[in-house]
């Protein structure tokens, strides 16, 4: 009987808890955005965009590219996510869908226009070429 009682007390402070994250005044994003995203995984970046426009990201499962987006200097707030959602498409094939006034969705675009796009982003970044004069070994490992 006693462990029926923490349980009901464990699950009360749990959805206590949760009531009290949604309620949460909603943070006011800067009027202007800077940012430059470069070998960053797109997780981090929309964790940026969400601070930007207020909206929860849903991520479908298989999206995880690497991205490289250099935005411009101290861009309106509008112009900035715009400019972020443009860029995703073009240069990745990731859409970033709008669901309602809170929420939005990223994924692979449905359009055929962006299928190699998209095929480049899933492979990931190239390797960086090796240097032309490799630099000498300057610590040998000796074994005893």
């Amino acid at each position: 009987m006693k462990l029926k009682s923490t349980l009901q007390l464990l699950v009360a402070t749990t959805m206590l808890a949760r009531l009290h994250v949604c309620a949460e005044e909603p943070k006011v994003p800067p009027a202007n955005i800077t940012f430059h995203f470069l070998d960053i995984n797109l997780l981090d970046a929309l964790g940026s965009y969400s601070k930007w426009t207020g909206r929860k990201v849903w991520v479908a499962m298989d999206l995880f590219p690497t991205i490289n987006i250099q935005g411009k200097a101290d861009l309106p707030r509008r112009e900035a996510v715009e400019f972020f959602r443009t860029t995703l498409l073009e240069r990745y094939g990731v859409e970033l869908r709008d669901s309602g006034d809170k929420e939005a969705f990223a994924d692979w675009s449905a359009d055929p226009k962006y299928k190699d796009i998209q095929d480049a982003a899933r492979k990931g970044p190239a390797p960086k070429p090796a240097p032309a004069n490799p630099a000498r070994q300057r610590v040998r490992v000796i074994e005893r």
